[in-house]
């Protein structure tokens, strides 16, 4: 090769990589910790980090899932970007560890890959520090401004190993969201932040404030006007134009009661908003699986788990069909591909056998997406994973697994009510049905306790 030709080689890598560095290719994601051990003066930390990318420029696939391989970062910053301490790192003795994810989760007809990882730290007794995970470059934003592919995020949390008044460690809540959430133009919409808590603290949710927890993304300047995050863990968002990309950037925090005022730890959960045109048919799919949205499972390291999620089509007539039902979940879940089961109804089979690094609280959130690029609502269950045991959800006793079934049942009937004014006759006789055979079901219920 000649000089000249080995110069223009190097110099279209060099712009390659400038480009692929600087291109978009991040949706949000999560952060959280517990404390798993002691070692001297130092404190076992557990820290998990689940993010979401755009597919395929962050490539996965089913092979990657299988065989726990890490997430294909291409030449992408990620792949060698550290979770680093920004805040009360001098007495903190905290090492910063990697990002770069094994793959959980992928979609295609939803353009995302989703990666998990978890490693164990020591640090030191009594510490409390911050912690974040600060790159770029989002999807093209919308706002702030007039909108960018190069806004800077950062995702923090913070570690709190101050020991609580009944002397034990905190552990900060988990949250999960679906990135990016797809709502209609000009339509008021409610989204639902999935959060658990293993202390069964009183968990709230705020706007991340400051260049620490949000970068360049912070709220209100990122959010269409009269957005706003309710304590518990609602958005309250109206999309303004089509084809507008928005961030949330929102931090969970912990509290001894509802009456307090400090909070124990602050935890991160971002994701991307995507307004779209309201098509011909209006009326979004309908996600639903074995458990109410939200409620809680116990299951156990090692003892396979089984769920299946199912997606009811309301546009058959106009030609739609369910493309994907796209998950965000945990190492390591083989998700099987969708299976239309009726001219209506789409299923897909996940298996999960939970890992002992996995022991404690967890949140699973998936949602359908059409051939309009329509998404269903987002379906989203806790866990808790018991190692030698079966795990045991945060509050439950026999009387308060009664009550919280009272009041699932009375929402998903408030629910279906809401849909059923959306629906065709055929369909909100369907629907009739399965609330009628959802009651049978509490009927049965009641006679166990």
């Amino acid at each position: 090769m000649s000089i000249e030709n080995c110069l223009l080689t190097l110099f279209v890598v060099v712009v390659i990589n400038l480009f692929l560095v600087n291109s978009s290719h991040f949706d949000g994601g999560s952060i959280s910790y517990k404390v798993v051990g002691t070692n001297g003066s130092k404190v076992i930390v557990r820290i998990t980090q689940s993010y979401t990318y755009v597919y395929p420029t962050v490539y996965c696939n089913n092979t990657y899932i299988a065989n726990q391989w890490p997430i294909n970062f291409g030449f992408f910053n990620d792949a060698t970007a550290k979770l680093t301490c920004i805040s009360g790192c001098a007495g903190a003795g905290y090492t910063a560890i990697p990002v770069a994810t094994k793959c959980t989760d992928y979609s295609a007809p939803m353009a995302i890959t989703v990666g998990q990882r978890t490693d164990d730290v020591l640090v030191n007794n009594g510490s409390n520090f911050l912690v974040a995970y600060q790159e770029s470059a989002f999807r093209t934003l919308s706002l702030p401004g007039s909108g960018s592919s190069n806004y800077a995020w950062s995702v923090s949390a913070q570690i709190n190993l101050v020991m609580r008044s009944d002397g034990t460690y905190n552990t900060p809540p988990k949250a999960t969201m679906i990135s990016p959430i797809y709502i209609p133009a000009g339509i008021p919409q409610t989204i639902s932040i999935p959060t658990i808590d293993e202390d069964n603290d009183n968990v709230r949710c705020r706007f991340a404030s400051g260049s620490s927890e949000c970068g360049d993304v912070c709220p209100p300047s990122s959010l269409p006007t009269g957005t706003s995050v309710s304590t518990d863990c609602t958005l309250s968002i109206t999309g303004t134009t089509a084809g507008d990309w928005y961030a949330v950037a929102i931090q969970v925090q912990d509290y001894a009661t509802n009456q307090s005022t400090t909070a124990y730890s602050s935890v991160p959960v971002q994701f991307l908003v995507h307004v779209y045109a309201q098509p011909t048919c209006a009326t979004r799919p309908y996600l639903y699986g074995p458990s109410f949205d939200g409620s809680c499972t116990s299951v156990q390291v090692g003892v396979p788990y089984t769920l299946i999620l199912y997606a009811e089509n309301y546009c058959t007539a106009n030609g739609v069909t369910i493309l994907d039902i796209a998950t965000q979940s945990f190492p390591i879940v083989i998700k099987e591909p969708i299976v239309q089961n009726s001219s209506t109804l789409s299923s897909v089979t996940l298996t999960w056998i939970p890992q002992a690094n996995e022991a404690g609280s967890q949140v699973f959130c998936s949602v359908a997406i059409d051939s309009q690029s329509v998404q269903s609502n987002q379906y989203c269950l806790t866990f808790d994973v018991g190692e030698g045991t079966m795990g045991q959800c945060p509050g439950v006793t026999s009387t308060y697994v009664f009550s919280s079934l009272i009041i699932k049942f009375r929402f998903y009937f408030i629910e279906q009510q809401r849909q059923q004014l959306l629906l065709p006759l055929r369909l909100q006789l369907q629907l009739l049905l399965r609330r009628r055979l959802v009651r049978m079901s509490l009927l049965l219920l009641c006679q166990q306790y």
